[in-house]
C-alpha cells in the first residue's frame, strides 16, 4: 500500500523496501508462523489491503508503506505496529 507521486512509489516499491527486505531477512531470526498472517484491522491510519484482512499471507512481518508531503510536520517517516502475535506480543 503506497500512495504519493509515481516516483516516491517507484522509489520506495523498488530500492527502499528490496533493501529494508534484506536488511530484515539477515537481521531477524523469528520462530516461523505455521498459518497465514492476518492482520485484525486497520492499522493506524492505513487500511490493509483486503488479502490481509482475510486470506491472510505467508509472511513473519509485513510491512505497509505510505507517502506523505507535509513540510509542517515535524518527521520524515513513521512506523506502528499493526498485528501482534497472541503468543509472543511481538
Amino acid at each position: 500500500m503506497v500512495t504519493g507521486s509515481e516516483a516516491v512509489i517507484e522509489y520506495i516499491k523498488n530500492q527502499l523496501m528490496a533493501s529494508a527486505v534484506a536488511y530484515f531477512e539477515a537481521t531477524l531470526k523469528v520462530p516461523r508462523l505455521t498459518s497465514p498472517l492476518i492482520v485484525d484491522g486497520a492499522c493506524g491510519t492505513l487500511n490493509p489491503p483486503d488479502m490481509l484482512l482475510t486470506t491472510g499471507v505467508e509472511a513473519d512481518l509485513v510491512i505497509l508503506v505510505t507517502s506523505e508531503y507535509n513540510t509542517d510536520a515535524d518527521y520524515v517517516a513513521y512506523s506502528i505496529p499493526c498485528s501482534l502475535d497472541w503468543d509472543t506480543n511481538r
